[in-house]
């Protein structure tokens, strides 16, 4: 009998986002997202040598297509790269198989308003300490 056809599919697809912080000791700001790797591992569990045709869209619009080759019963991991993406919702898809993310702008609030606060502090006490230093 001969082998089966070639049956190509995607058994995996993972998504690693970026994170790029402003300032290293204290982070005050951190992007999150707008650059992402994407994972789609594809399988052949025919019997036969395959090609499958790959569409790697971002929110519904075409990034890239491919093609890859797939000895029977071999499987392969095919990368794509998303960057500079706005903030918000996004839906990758990868010949159907989809899946979303949101890409964010995080703000640390608290250390801006205690630097703020803590400088604010500093002014105040070093007026006081200066007037007293007059009165003397």
């Amino acid at each position: 009998t001969p082998p089966e056809p070639a049956n190509m599919s995607i058994s995996q697809l993972g998504l690693e986002r970026s994170v790029t912080r402003f300032w290293g000791p204290f982070v005050f700001f951190a992007k999150v997202g707008s650059d992402a790797v994407v994972e789609a591992y594809i399988e052949n569990l025919g019997g036969q040598d395959g090609v499958l045709d790959i569409d790697f869209k971002l929110d519904g619009s075409t990034i890239e297509m491919r093609q890859l080759n797939l000895g029977p019963g071999l499987g392969q991991t095919a990368i794509f790269a998303v960057s500079g993406a706005q903030t918000g919702h996004h839906t990758i898809e990868v010949n159907e198989r989809s899946l979303g993310y949101e890409s964010v702008i995080w703000i640390n609030w608290w250390l801006i308003i205690g630097l703020g606060l803590a400088l604010v502090w500093l002014i105040v006490f070093g007026v006081y300490f200066v007037k007293k230093r007059q009165n003397k």
